[in-house]
């Protein structure tokens, strides 16, 4: 499925009103295509991270003023949310970009022309076999599930 297909999936599974976000890392990859400057270097990525609206639109207006062709292509290509400042409030994640689903995809990149049960048979596994390296590497991990296992007792 391609990265439209799973918007239009995700719109009608979730049609309760699910925020579809745009990772800022993508954002800015397309943006460096078209313009460049030292402006857009110190405010876009902080006007995608500020809490405030009203950070975020002073990093926004910095940029505007050196360049309202950049700011309205943002507008106008990237209608969806990326800037934390608009993000619903009742939302518990505040990613700005999809980092975590990228290492995940990574991660299962060999596997994911598996049937879906085999797939998760594989994610399981490798899940596994990252617990018990973490724990061979890690010896003081071993000793607190001792102390923790003993005091239990």
């Amino acid at each position: 499925m391609t990265g439209k297909g799973i918007d239009k999936a995700v719109t009608k599974i979730f049609s309760n009103g699910v925020e579809h976000r745009e990772c800022m890392r993508h954002l800015v990859k397309n943006f460096q295509k078209r313009f460049r400057g030292e402006v857009f270097e110190k405010n876009l990525w902080p006007t995608s991270r500020c809490y405030r609206m009203t950070t975020h639109e002073r990093h926004w207006n910095e940029m505007h003023k050196a360049c309202p062709k950049a700011t309205n292509w943002l507008l106008e290509n990237h209608k969806q949310l990326w800037a934390r400042a608009k993000f619903n409030t009742t939302s518990k994640c505040d990613y700005v970009t999809n980092n975590i689903a990228e290492t995940f995809n990574s991660w299962i990149r060999e596997h994911k022309s598996l049937p879906v049960l085999d797939l998760m048979d594989k994610i399981r596994q490798l899940i596994m076999e990252r617990f018990c390296t973490r724990r061979k590497a890690d010896p003081l991990t071993i000793a607190y599930i001792g102390v923790a296992q003993w005091l239990e007792k």
